[in-house]
């Protein structure tokens, strides 16, 4: 910990500060890899709660969001975290996911976000990967079913919402 109290005191901050009331241990990578249930050469370990899930219409907003990123079936977490990664850089408003998306807390999507998952709005559109798009808002309706082929048709009533799919999905 002398080594980053240094750099963040070089930087103007306090690790008192920062942590707050928070708790930190300082262990070995032994007992990390224990704690975590894997090999780790990693030398931080966070944890908190996970925040209350957003509702469809809390991503959506009150004619808030004008460019919505909707992802079905991009079951891989890393992918999933790039996703979350490029809708900050293009100043996405939100992303909406369909039930076949991958779990946007699990640490390597976190990790490849760049933190990103805690910074751009989202929401799981529940139902099924053919009944959400049914249930889906007329704002973010888009015309892609299952097995259809070629290109998703963009709904003309949000044209800035786009579609993004597993490589895998048909």
């Amino acid at each position: 910990l002398g080594r980053l109290r240094e750099d963040l005191a070089a930087e103007g901050h306090s690790l008192d500060a920062l942590a707050g009331d928070a708790p930190f241990y300082r262990v070995s990578n032994e007992v990390l890899s224990a704690v975590i249930g894997f090999a780790s050469s990693r030398d931080v370990l966070a944890i908190a709660p996970r925040p209350t899930p957003r509702m469809t219409s809390d991503v959506l907003g009150p004619a808030t969001a004008r460019t919505l990123m909707v992802l079905e079936g991009v079951n891989n977490a890393e992918n999933l975290g790039a996703m979350f990664r490029g809708a900050a850089a293009f100043g996405a408003d939100g992303i909406l996911m369909g039930a076949a998306t991958a779990d946007p807390w699990y640490r390597r999507t976190v990790r490849v976000s760049m933190g990103h998952v805690m910074n751009v709005p989202w929401a799981n559109l529940g139902g099924t990967p053919t009944t959400w798009q049914r249930d889906c808002p007329a704002e973010a309706a888009i015309t892609a079913r299952a097995g259809a082929t070629g290109r998703p048709r963009k709904a003309a009533a949000n044209p800035r919402t786009s579609l993004c799919r597993d490589a895998g999905a048909a």
